[in-house]
């Protein structure tokens, strides 16, 4: 699956014949978009949900699956998000980086909380992100005289920078999939070059 063989939005590329198809082929594709137009509801897309608009269902199907799968490598592109090779690492990234964004006082006790994950295995995790400079140790912007024995932690800015590039690079697809799939449209004002990784 390369980024040059799917074009979201696009249904020229997958082509069958439903008239070919075995009754059980038939049923499952009837089943699917009965059990699926709750969801495609939720962006105004129920109207495609049918077996008349099969080509329409299974890109979104492939579109969804391309766009997850583009956001998985993408991470693997962003040399600041590397460290954050595991599902936990990635949860405590998001905790670290919201709590720092929001002025919040994020110690590890609180993050093994809400992660909820051994304090044991946190601080281990914490401690390897802290050594390498993804994460650092400060104050936050709303209380910079905090007590010394709170250790506040908070991204680096490299890692700051990374992520939310990375996740805006995630919403521009994710708006191109409504647009191309919804009667939501969006009109995109701006030069975007989704090769550039900053």
């Amino acid at each position: 699956m390369n980024k040059k063989d799917v074009t979201i939005g696009d249904t020229n590329k997958i082509s069958f014949d439903t008239d070919k198809w075995s009754g059980k082929q038939k049923q499952r594709a009837e089943m699917l978009c009965q059990r699926l137009k709750p969801a495609y509801e939720k962006i105004q897309a129920g109207h495609i949900c049918n077996f008349k608009n099969m080509d329409k269902v299974l890109c979104i199907s492939r579109d969804i699956a391309f766009m997850n799968v583009r956001n998985y490598k993408r991470f693997g592109e962003y040399k600041a998000l590397k460290p954050f090779d595991t599902h936990l690492k990635t949860l405590i990234l998001n905790y670290v980086v919201y709590c720092s964004a929001a002025g919040e006082i994020l110690y590890k006790e609180k993050l093994a909380k809400k992660v909820r994950s051994s304090h044991k295995t946190v601080v281990k995790i914490v401690k390897d992100l802290i050594d390498c400079g993804s994460f650092i140790k400060m104050a936050p912007h709303t209380n910079p005289n905090l007590d010394k024995r709170i250790i506040n932690i908070r991204p680096s800015v490299d890692v700051t920078v990374a992520f939310i590039d990375y996740n805006i690079r995630s919403m521009i697809n994710s708006m191109k999939f409504i647009t191309a799939y919804t009667k939501v449209k969006l009109k995109f004002e701006f030069n975007y070059n989704n090769q550039v990784v900053v």
